[in-house]
């Protein structure tokens, strides 16, 4: 089966394209915006689309999937943040095979993609692909018109405005849209740890703690947050004596 994914958060994008290949699904390429998607058609369509609501563009994802099915059938498997009931009522105007509420798991793509393919989805043989030891030890970040591999090992911590979230590394900073409670997930829960409901840190990069004034000092000098209800549970992480 070959599939267009329509997504302009980097991050989504590769994540959704290596289940979709891990599946063994060819994936035709990932636009981010309704222009580039339906362009991107025109030279070779898919049997799947798997498509953000909330794309940048003249066109929002549920008219730009419209307007590819009057192109051609293809089956379309929407993936959103929005959990209104307007957005889902219009949506379904184009019979989605599935709608998926972001964060969404690894599960949940792999067992739409599989209905979406004819092929059946039981628990008994289900199969949910696995992360590579490249998505499990790198970020990738949109930087202009290019992704940006950051390794984890350079990241030393991040902290959250809003929809958006701002990565500090050894030697640069990154700004991506996306909530901290969702990148929190993608990190590995053993080496990063929440100081402050706007702040995650790298425990690796941790040179000290200010008690008196409730910070934690990283390797450079930058200064942290630390939270009176994470203060225990910080502590406790890095072995205080």
């Amino acid at each position: 089966m070959t599939i267009l994914i329509v997504e302009d958060e980097p991050l989504y994008a590769t994540h959704l394209e290596m289940l979709a290949e891990d599946l063994g699904h060819e994936v035709l390429g990932c636009a981010v915006d309704a222009d580039s998607a339906l362009e991107m058609v025109k030279d070779s369509f898919p049997d799947l689309l798997l498509m953000d609501i909330n794309i940048p563009g003249a066109y929002d994802g549920v008219e730009t999937a419209e307007r590819i099915q009057q192109l051609g059938p293809c089956s379309v498997i929407f993936i959103t943040a929005e959990k209104d009931d307007r957005t889902f009522q219009r949506a379904s105007r184009t019979g989605p095979v599935n709608f998926l509420l972001k964060p969404f798991d690894d599960l949940q793509v792999s067992r739409a993609i599989q209905l979406a393919s004819g092929s059946p989805t039981t628990a008994a043989n289900a199969s949910v692909p696995k992360k590579t030891t490249e998505e499990e030890e790198n970020l990738y970040v949109k930087t202009g018109k290019n992704l940006r591999k950051i390794p984890l090992s350079e990241i030393t911590s991040v902290n959250a405005d809003g929809r958006y979230c701002e990565i500090h590394t050894t030697t640069n900073r990154y700004l991506i849209r996306m909530p901290l409670q969702e990148l929190e997930g993608r990190l590995p829960a053993d080496r990063f740890m929440r100081t402050h409901r706007s702040h995650l840190v790298n425990e690796q990069f941790v040179e000290s703690v200010d008690l008196q004034d409730s910070e934690i000092v990283l390797i450079g000098g930058r200064r942290v947050p630390l939270a009176k209800r994470e203060r225990e549970e910080f502590l406790r992480r890095i072995g205080k004596l």
